[in-house]
């Protein structure tokens, strides 16, 4: 994201007052998921303030139990 912002922002006028685009993701956005063990492995990378976990409650496809299954996660991890 930083990359292609520094390699076109010039011809694409973009301008995040002095910030990276990724500072400002940080700033201003959360990511969600459900299964995602490859956001769970890039949680820190990430930012875990920036992660929630999505539960649509009912949906047929979410467990209804043993969710930290679904995340890999569980209240030891980091």
């Amino acid at each position: 994201m930083d990359r292609t912002y520094e390699m076109h922002a010039t011809w694409t006028l973009q301008d995040f007052g002095g910030k990276q685009p990724s500072e400002i993701f940080r700033e201003h956005f959360l990511t969600c998921f459900i299964s995602d063990p490859i956001a769970v492995k890039l949680r820190h990378d990430i930012g875990i303030d920036n992660i929630c976990w999505e539960a649509d409650y009912p949906v047929s496809a979410l467990p209804l139990t043993g969710s930290e299954s679904t995340t890999g996660l569980d209240k030891s991890t980091p």
